[in-house]
């Protein structure tokens, strides 16, 4: 993106996956760095617990459940100016789901679907921490 700046190329910009990597700090330092460039498209919003190089291993948890402050994630976004997508992404199954076993989604989260409870709880949990952010922001 350095190399052949344009306003067309970005990220969509994998909280989760990011986080495996290097934790919080190099999510926040990304966000910070292509935020204000302006080159994050599209959020994939998840948590997990654990990462590669301090773990060597990590697993998908829910947004209120990993090793990271996800209303923190939130507030370096809106520092940026990010307006964007937050999506719900690698929800793990909870106790209700009914499993997508369509082979055409084989590679996918296994089981996951977009009628799990664990999909409706992170949209709800991305609206309250939305909520909780015009309340923190003072434009209520």
């Amino acid at each position: 993106m350095d190399e052949f700046p344009s306003k067309n190329v970005g990220y969509i910009y994998c909280v989760g996956t990011r986080a495996e990597e290097g934790g919080s700090p190099l999510v926040l330092n990304e966000i910070n760095h292509y935020g204000r460039k302006d080159r994050i498209f599209l959020v994939h919003f998840r948590n997990v617990r654990g990462s590669l190089p301090t773990a060597g291993a990590f697993e998908e948890a829910l947004l209120d459940d990993g090793d990271m402050n996800m209303f923190k994630i939130l507030l370096e976004l809106r520092k940026v100016g990010y307006n964007g997508c937050l999506n719900p992404d690698h929800v793990p199954m909870m106790e209700g789901d009914h499993p997508d076993l369509d082979g055409n989604w084989a590679h996918s989260n296994i089981g996951w679907s977009y009628g799990s409870v664990g999909f409706a709880y992170s949209i709800g949990y991305i609206k309250a921490l939305l909520t909780a952010l015009v309340e923190f922001e003072g434009r209520r």
